[in-house]
């Protein structure tokens, strides 16, 4: 997978960072898709990396990544809060929100939305693949999804496959 993802770009630097975010994503995946659980000793660094990363000049502009990592946790915050409100249910975890706050500061505020609509159509095939359940009853693992997304617009945004998006 790796090794393919080389001919989409034109520096190693960018390779590397994509492959790097990609095992972060794919860990984190794996480990949702198991436990329902999106640990913070790997959302975290994700994050910070991004933000990091962006001061260095090898991502998305400072102001975006910052903007990207705030309205990516607040707008997940926000959805979790209403659905309790509204119907008495947590619909999704506190986890996703810290994901899509990584995956907001390597891809930027601007990315957001494409990002999160790619992540709920994702969501709904995964849930429809798996029979409208999994190996938790009826609850679906988001974090899969948004790592799925958000891998394919980060790649989109910096490589030649502009075709991806």
């Amino acid at each position: 997978m790796f090794f393919g993802m080389s001919y989409l770009f034109d520096s190693p630097t960018s390779w590397l960072l994509v492959c790097l975010l990609s095992w972060f994503l794919v860990a984190l995946s794996v480990i949702d898709s198991c436990t329902l659980i999106l640990p913070d000793a790997l959302t975290q660094p994700l994050l910070w990396f991004g933000l990091l990363l962006s001061t260095l000049g090898y991502g998305v502009p400072v102001e975006s990544a910052i903007l990207g990592a705030i309205a990516g946790y607040l707008s997940l915050w926000t959805l979790y809060w209403c659905l309790k409100l509204l119907v008495k249910k947590e619909g999704l975890g506190f986890g996703d929100f810290k994901l899509l706050a990584a995956l907001g500061a390597w891809s930027g505020w601007e990315a957001l939305p494409q990002l999160c609509t790619l992540a709920a159509l994702t969501g709904i095939f995964y849930s429809v693949v798996l029979g409208r359940g999994s190996l938790h009853g009826n609850l679906i693992p988001f974090g899969p999804a948004l790592s799925f997304s958000g891998v394919l617009i980060y790649i989109s945004q910096r490589s030649e496959a502009v075709w991806l998006m």
